[in-house]
């Protein structure tokens, strides 16, 4: 299982959730092809997204703009296709100073704060964030109160340089021994910049337990991906674990694949990303190929960073 994003996700995204018992999810011969609050600034902040009502449904939304809702049942029947129909246009990318990409407060305030299993049982949470100056604490308190942070664990740090980019100090620490279904509260940084996120564990495995995921594929940092991630938040019965399924920031696409642009959709994710586990699986554009500039291995930027953000 990867440790936090692979840095290298659409123009338009897509995404949805599927109501199935976790036993039945990757059983389903007829798994439908898929087909979020937006900042209030700066950058086109849209209309409040619809709240879209289903009962055990996997919702397929194309992020620039089919919405397919289809019922799965045990048995993976159809559903019904909405009217919500994708624009024409070519999707274009929200600007770096796009309150969408907002660097928090302090100096070296950690960000890009994003979290995902940490085991096959859901007992482990792996907390990754940013720290862009200096290395800092990679100390990550938790508990079940917010006042009451009983419990430590202590991360490691790493960096990395591609072309005429290099990263900012990347924390990854595992936390473990945690309660199912159990809603815990978690601390990065220290001082000022403290910040404070939570999250929920999973029920305790089981052939008939009901567990729903969201699935967002193809997200990049687009108005539109931006619309995608508030519509996918916006949904009332959202997944408790998002499957991320590959084309994450879309850097490839930015001359000398701008890794810059790893650390805008970091900021960008982190305001679900941070709250629940994001999965996550490497698509194409995850793929460092660029001879121009020396990357001649056809390996996914994961490699280079140990599948780490």
């Amino acid at each position: 299982m990867p440790v936090g994003f692979t840095r290298r996700g659409s123009r338009h995204g897509m995404s949805g959730h599927s109501h199935l018992p976790i036993s039945e999810l990757f059983k389903c011969p007829n798994f439908a092809s898929p087909v979020g609050k937006l900042p209030s600034a700066g950058c086109g902040a849209s209309k409040k997204a619809r709240q879209m009502k289903f009962s055990r449904s996997f919702v397929a939304i194309a992020a620039s703009l089919v919405v397919a809702v289809a019922s799965l049942s045990r048995g993976c029947s159809a559903g019904n296709t909405s009217a919500f129909v994708r624009k024409d246009q070519k999707a274009v990318d929200m600007p770096l100073d796009c309150d969408a990409f907002r660097v928090p407060p302090g100096y070296n305030a950690p960000q890009q704060v994003h979290i995902t299993q940490g085991d096959h049982d859901g007992s482990a949470v792996i907390v990754s964030w940013l720290t862009p100056e200096k290395p800092g604490s990679s100390l990550v308190l938790f508990g079940t109160s917010e006042n009451h942070l009983n419990f430590s664990a202590k991360g490691k740090v790493h960096r990395y340089k591609y072309y005429n980019y290099t990263s900012g100090y990347i924390h990854h620490c595992l936390i473990r021994n945690l309660k199912y279904d159990t809603k815990y509260y978690y601390v990065v940084g220290v001082g000022h910049t403290r910040r404070t996120f939570w999250f929920i564990t999973p029920p305790k495995v089981g052939p008939d337990v009901p567990y729903t995921f969201g699935l967002i594929g193809d997200l990049g940092q687009s108005f539109d991906s931006n619309r995608t991630l508030t519509h996918y938040e916006s949904n009332l019965r959202k997944g408790q674990t998002v499957l991320f399924v590959g084309d994450l920031s879309y850097a490839d696409n930015y001359p000398n694949h701008d890794n810059i642009r790893w650390d805008t959709w970091g900021r960008f994710i982190e305001r679900n990303a941070a709250y629940q586990p994001w999965i996550w699986t490497a698509g194409n554009h995850e793929i460092d190929f660029a001879p121009e500039i020396g990357s001649t291995l056809p390996n996914t930027n994961g490699s280079r960073q140990n599948c780490q953000k």
